[in-house]
């Protein structure tokens, strides 16, 4: 009797030790998969991506914030972009401070050029080499601007309804004549 008892004993504590979840990350799922995204998609999805775009930024950044630590978080990201519209906005919302704090001007662009690669036609391409081409000017990387800005330069005479507007005169000015010196 004495002996089953020390096997209880025994067993009992690796039963319960068996019973504990293995990951301590409390709330954070053992694979990330795009249901992370699912809140985002339910808005996007009543408020199109051109409408509304605060609370979207603001819905991203709380997903970018909680996951972007995660080592799957960029390949996830990347799977949930396949439209053009979701690329252009959460491109823009990764690095522009007037939607959000996360400033990561490497997953903008990586993002951004992802959506140019979906677009097929080249009245949409427009917008997309503006944004690019002066993310990359901005960023110090004249050689690849002038390769988006030039080509966005020659589209837009094509399709000028395309072009994003210009955050100033100033701003218009400098790039126009970074395109001619180039």
């Amino acid at each position: 009797m004495l002996k089953v008892k020390h096997l209880l004993f025994a067993i009992i504590p690796v039963l319960i030790f068996a019973c504990i979840p293995k990951n301590q990350n409390v709330g954070l799922p053992d694979k990330l998969t795009i249901k992370i995204f699912d809140s985002l998609e339910k808005v996007a999805a009543a408020k199109n991506w051109g409408m509304d775009n605060e609370e979207k930024a603001q819905i991203f950044a709380e997903i970018y914030f909680q996951y972007s630590g995660e080592k799957d978080f960029e390949k996830v990201l990347m799977q949930y972009l396949d439209h053009q519209e979701k690329c252009y906005w959460i491109g823009i919302f990764a690095d522009d401070a007037y939607y959000t704090s996360i400033a990561d001007s490497v997953l903008s662009l990586k993002i951004l050029e992802k959506g140019l690669e979906l677009i097929t036609s080249d009245q949409e391409k427009v917008r997309f080499l503006w944004v690019i081409g002066k993310k990359y000017y901005y960023s110090g990387d004249k050689v690849t601007a002038e390769k988006y800005l030039a080509a966005a330069y020659k589209l837009s005479a094509l399709y000028p309804g395309n072009t994003p507007s210009w955050n100033s005169e100033q701003e218009y000015d400098e790039i126009m004549a970074f395109i001619k010196d180039n």
